[in-house]
């Protein structure tokens, strides 16, 4: 609809800049520390600095970036979907190829996979 004017796309104020998404890192890092350290550890405020400082900038950032990377995404994105059409060919081909029905049904009572046996549900259903 052109009379509706687009909607500002509004992002969370510590993703403004790079500055302020480091600040948000690092606050979730304090807060992992704090949760995850020792109790007798905890009361050492050098210790939980430093665990930090490290966990925000040489763990979560990178994570962060690589994740939002645009490229990492789309090949994450291929690689699923090629490794699901390679299941799916796989599994077509097994039961495909079944020479008679006493062996259609032997493939189904041996397999252990439910995925397999939804498909094979599914395609039997579309095809009938």
């Amino acid at each position: 609809r052109q009379e509706d004017p687009p909607r500002p796309f509004l992002l969370h104020s510590y993703l403004k800049s790079a500055d302020e998404e480091v600040r948000f890192l690092q606050k979730c890092s304090q807060v992992l520390v704090y949760c995850l350290l020792p109790s007798k550890d905890v009361q050492s405020v050098s210790l939980r600095i430093v665990l930090a400082e490290i966990l925000a900038t040489k763990v979560l950032k990178p994570v962060v970036e690589l994740l939002s990377d645009p490229d990492y995404i789309n090949r994450m994105l291929l690689s699923q979907l090629e490794y699901r059409e390679q299941m799916n060919e796989h599994q077509k081909k097994d039961y495909t190829y079944a020479p008679s029905y006493e062996e259609f049904i032997k493939l189904i009572n041996s397999s252990s996979d439910v995925e397999f046996l939804k498909r094979l549900r599914s395609s039997l259903w579309d095809s009938g």
